[in-house]
């Protein structure tokens, strides 16, 4: 119980976006990077758009 809720849903974090697959628009910098990092890392396909390449790039 943690303030004052209860948890029934017991779900693994790290791999709570397994078998699924994210399209995070505007996800080479910011809010969209760090989404795609913590999804990623919990099993996730992530698929990101950004406004030039060279941003792509350096989000890989």
């Amino acid at each position: 119980m943690v303030g004052g809720v209860k948890h029934t849903h017991h779900e693994n974090p790290v791999s709570r976006f397994e078998n699924k697959t994210v399209l995070i628009t505007g996800g080479t910098s910011g809010f969209g990077l760090e989404a795609a990092k913590t999804i990623a890392s919990e099993g996730g396909r992530v698929a990101v758009t950004g406004h030039s390449d060279d941003h792509l790039e350096d989000a890989r």
